[in-house]
């Protein structure tokens, strides 16, 4: 027996330096376990509300509800919406500082049941994840700036809030790590955020 295995490359969209994974996933998760499982791979705390814009629709997080502009992202799959590699779509995170991403579908493929037991995982990636809740890209920019300068009139205030900043910090085996964690129970979105807070504590 087999499964369908969809390879993505994740980049979001802006940074600098790239910030991105390729990561494989079943097509038959939902929407939202591949919401939780970008989450984990991109570094994000699952601290705001999210969306896919797949063939100009839009699959949105549950709590926001569906209705004709809006679908619930429980209820439909990646392997449902999308037959074909080479196709791209777009993932975005909290509506508030707009965090973008650029999501590409690289390889479709049968695994077998063993090796698609093993999924989801990261394959490779670069860059760390903007800390939550900075002010989008630019504010982003903007941080990362102020902390390369003590001189800077911001940098005691964004050395108090964020420490130390590495840019380029990126530990897939820290990645797959918290995968596994989070599917060993059968229903991942149930638990999600207590599970992530506890598993990304040291982050």
């Amino acid at each position: 027996m087999s499964q369908i295995a969809y390879q993505l490359r994740i980049e979001l969209t802006g940074s600098e330096p790239p910030v991105w994974r390729r990561v494989q996933v079943l097509g038959q998760f939902p929407l939202s376990d591949l919401h939780d499982i970008l989450q984990v791979a991109m570094g994000w705390k699952n601290e705001h509300f999210y969306q896919f814009i797949i063939n100009d629709r839009i699959y949105g997080d549950p709590e926001l509800g569906s209705g004709d502009s809006r679908v619930d992202a429980e209820t439909v799959s990646i392997g449902n919406l999308i037959k074909r590699a080479k196709v791209g779509f777009i993932y975005e995170y909290d509506f508030d500082d707009g965090w973008e991403h650029e999501i590409v579908v690289e390889k479709i493929r049968p695994l077998p049941d063993e090796e698609a037991a093993l999924l989801p995982r990261c394959l490779e990636g670069e860059g760390a994840c903007p800390p939550e809740d900075c002010g989008g890209i630019f504010g982003y920019f903007e941080l990362l700036e102020a902390l390369q300068d003590p001189h800077h009139h911001a940098y005691d205030e964004m050395k108090r809030l964020y420490g130390d900043l590495d840019p380029t910090r990126f530990d897939r085996d820290a990645v797959n790590k918290r995968l596994s964690v989070l599917f060993v129970a059968d229903d991942l979105s149930e638990e999600f955020s207590d599970e992530l807070t506890e598993v990304t504590a040291d982050n």
